[in-house]
């Protein structure tokens, strides 16, 4: 009976919406504590009343109901946060942290995506749903640009109320009424549950105790001369929709198995990046600067990034190496590793749809 006035609201969504936070909060806890330690307690049905009566909208029900569960997470400001991480650490996002480069920047940088409590920054909030009749779910730690957020009036956005959104063009999170818009999902129930699953199947790689969004497909990999080639990816919100930006993570190791005489060392790259107007070929020493030797058990991962001319694409290529008992050179093989954005809403199909509607009307 105490379940059912606690959340009988959300009969038609709660059960999907708690199997995620499930499998979240359990992946969590033994895989990234710290993390697992930053979740907020939910919010009541008269506090999220409240909230609703302040923005002017009603919140999609699969929303409510995960804010019943957990309403986001401790924020870098939150004093209890600064005793737990200490001054210089910046928090780490439930959903994932990310490296890569802002458009026509050469610069890297990082971010972790926080999941905000509904009513943080409750200015920020309503300029957003007023502007864009979308409200914000995650943001950008370090920065605190928003990064991802819910369409709630498709009359403002041209975007289906409920839809799941990330802002894209230019690097800017600001309100750009010509920007175009990636859509993750179709609800946000879709989008907890595809990234609950995602992350317990291990399609994310946790270092140093921080969970990365590169995607790992497990048979991306290839091993020449006992050197094997992993590789993650991650599309970049930041990128403008018509030449997407994406980041690889490459990891190369050598089996403690392998013999000593297999020991080489990395000297060039060389690249084919596929895209629908044609094929780049990229060539150079070295990879990032670094000129790493395999030995035995040793491992080996670095970050870059590539943006192409179309949605999607896929790149391979090999590294040259050279042993270091014989001085023989050799190819080992990298993988060939797909590069998708997500379905993007520009900003023409946003005014045709906008129009539609008003016609509608």
């Amino acid at each position: 009976m105490q379940w059912y006035h606690d959340y009988g609201n959300y009969i038609g969504v709660y059960r999907e919406i708690r199997q995620a936070w499930d499998r979240i909060e359990g992946y969590l806890k033994e895989n990234v504590p710290m993390t697992y330690d930053m979740l907020n307690d939910g919010l009541s049905e008269k506090e999220l009343d409240e909230v609703e009566e302040s923005l002017n909208y009603k919140l999609p029900d699969d929303m409510r109901c995960s804010i019943r569960i957990h309403n986001g997470q401790k924020d870098a400001t939150n004093s209890e946060l600064v005793m737990l991480l200490g001054q210089d650490v910046p928090p780490k996002g439930v959903f994932g942290s990310g490296m890569g480069y802002m458009s026509g920047n050469d610069q890297a940088y990082y971010w972790s995506e926080l999941l905000n409590p509904v009513q943080l920054h409750r200015s920020q909030l309503q300029s957003f749903v007023i502007g864009l009749g979308a409200i914000p779910i995650t943001m950008a730690s370090v920065s605190h640009l928003i990064s991802v957020m819910v369409s709630l009036d498709e009359s403002k956005n041209g975007s289906k109320r409920g839809q799941i959104l990330y802002m894209s063009g230019d690097g800017s999170y600001l309100m750009d009424p010509s920007a175009s818009y990636a859509v993750l999902a179709d609800s946000y129930k879709e989008w907890l549950c595809q990234f609950s699953l995602d992350m317990v199947n291990g399609k994310y790689p946790v270092v140093n105790n921080e969970l990365f969004r590169f995607y790992h497909d497990p048979e991306c990999v290839e091993v020449t001369m006992h050197v094997k080639v992993t590789v993650g990816t991650m599309f970049l919100p930041f990128s403008h929709p018509d030449h997407p930006s994406f980041s690889y993570y490459i990891t190369m190791s050598m089996s403690e198995s392998a013999p000593v005489s297999a020991s080489c060392q990395l000297e060039t790259r060389h690249w084919l990046i596929k895209h629908d107007y044609g094929v780049d070929e990229v060539n150079g020493e070295a990879v990032v600067g670094e000129y790493p030797i395999m030995r035995p058990g040793e491992k080996f991962s670095y970050v870059s990034r590539t943006n192409i001319a179309s949605p999607t694409g896929q790149m391979g290529g090999h590294f040259v190496f050279r042993n270091l008992e014989t001085d023989e050179r050799f190819q080992v093989v990298c993988p060939t590793f797909q590069l998708r954005a997500p379905r993007i809403v520009t900003f023409e199909e946003r005014v045709e749809r906008l129009a539609e509607l008003k016609k509608n009307q």
